[in-house]
């Protein structure tokens, strides 16, 4: 699945273009939903990737985008998380 930025605050994923947040799972896309993660913004100044979010948890690999300028920050528990469950967290 190729995917590139297009624009600040969009991404083309297999020809399809999102202006919001995504979650690939299992080949699938979906937007990611920070709500459980909004409780951080104001520590980090960005809603980050924490575990309160539903994070497909199901292969080797976590590959986060942290976007345009690599400022989503990832939670160190995330960070935790993967290593746990020997999955390499790539971001």
């Amino acid at each position: 699945m190729k995917a590139q930025f297009t624009t600040f605050g969009a991404i083309e994923i297999a020809g399809q273009r999102y202006d919001h947040d995504v979650v690939i799972d299992g080949g699938k896309v979906r937007q990611r939903v920070k709500k459980a993660s909004k409780t951080y913004r104001e520590a980090y100044g960005h809603i980050p990737l924490s575990l309160a979010e539903n994070l497909p948890w199901g292969g080797r690999h976590l590959i986060v985008g942290t976007g345009m300028y690599g400022r989503l920050p990832v939670l160190p528990e995330v960070s935790q998380e993967a290593a746990r469950r020997k999955i390499e967290l790539i971001g």
